[in-house]
């Protein structure tokens, strides 16, 4: 990859779809929608591709994006947690 391509290059969370710059930043800072809690714990790195629209792994529902799939909790989370979406 190019430098400038580096410097684009968008990461997510997959608890909460926020976006960031770099896997640095994403993994030293607290994420509101974590399982454990509201800052229970960093955000974790979203693996899948870019898509047109994100899908529940449990579900099916799905959003246009990532922060909106997640900020809903999901029946059939197995632990009653938000929806999260598929890789």
């Amino acid at each position: 990859m190019k430098g400038s391509d580096v410097e684009n290059e968008t990461y997510f969370c997959e608890y909460c779809g926020k976006k960031f710059h770099s896997v640095k930043d994403l993994a030293a800072n607290l994420c509101k929608r974590h399982p454990d809690g509201a800052h229970g714990g960093k955000h974790k790195l979203y693996e899948g591709r870019v898509r047109k629209t994100y899908e529940c792994v449990y579900c099916g529902k799905e959003a246009k994006s990532i922060a909106d799939l997640t900020a809903n909790k999901c029946k059939h989370s197995p632990m009653g947690g938000n929806h999260r979406p598929r890789l």
